[in-house]
């Protein structure tokens, strides 16, 4: 202590207070800085978790239909590329891997969706799971109703669950046309002319105008700010029915 005060009360005080006072300030920053990666690894790990609990969510909508195809998982791949969930490849190996479990925790990743997720992107997790979940072609009840029972778990409003259901009501109808006649009151294809605005057997010319005009239309830089999830969602459908009629 003595040797403290004569050091900063002693001759050429200035300049041994300048250099205490530069000792503590790095190590402040050292401490600050330990504690940000500290934080920056947690936040990874979390953010990592997240990626991985879409992964496991959509997988148990797969399983539900009884399917996981190569389409489904180039889907899941892009959408969680364009809504920034993560690690695709992550999301991607998840799905294949609880697809493949004989028991499956979804309490699991519907709590940590959840609590990590803003609202805008949980909803955005919802309309991911069915868009895979629509990827066969119709989606079975058993599926439906999961999807439905997720939404409640994730906390989406009852007007938005409503706004999913009637955006995608009509692969429902297809499977339940399937079941009472055996084949789809309208196939994919008439889905797909509709998307485009279109009569069933418009030509392909029709086909890329509509295309063209409706891309211009509803391109994600174009939506208004309080539609642009909307306007993005039916920039996506756009091109996936002009995909499947054009087989581009």
């Amino acid at each position: 202590m003595n040797l403290y005060v004569h050091i900063i009360d002693g001759p050429d005080t200035g300049w041994w207070k300048s250099i205490y006072l530069v000792i503590c300030a790095a190590a402040a920053l050292f401490i600050v800085y330990k504690k940000w990666r500290e934080l920056k690894q947690m936040n990874k790990k979390q953010n990592d978790w997240i990626s991985l609990s879409v992964g496991g969510l959509t997988a148990i909508v797969m399983r539900s239909g009884g399917y996981m195809e190569e389409s489904s998982l180039l889907l899941l791949r892009q959408l969680c590329g364009e809504l920034q969930f993560g690690n695709t490849d992550a999301v991607v190996n998840m799905a294949q891997h609880v697809y493949g479990q004989p028991r499956v925790n979804r309490s699991f990743y519907t709590n940590y969706v959840k609590v990590y997720h803003t609202y805008p992107h949980r909803l955005s997790v919802m309309n991911t799971m069915y868009q895979v979940a629509k990827t066969g072609g119709s989606i079975n009840e058993d599926t439906w109703q999961l999807l439905m029972e997720i939404g409640n778990e994730l906390l989406i409003t009852p007007s938005d669950q409503t706004q999913l259901a009637d955006r995608y009501n009509q692969y429902r109808r297809i499977y339940q046309s399937q079941q009472q006649y055996g084949q789809p009151s309208f196939n994919g294809n008439e889905a797909d002319y509709r998307t485009l605005e279109l009569q069933p057997g418009a030509d392909t010319e029709e086909v890329k105008k509509a295309y063209r005009r409706l891309a211009m239309v509803y391109h994600p830089d174009k939506a208004p700010a309080d539609k642009k999830e909307e306007y993005k969602q039916k920039f996506i459908a756009i091109n996936e029915a002009y995909g499947h009629l054009c087989g581009e």
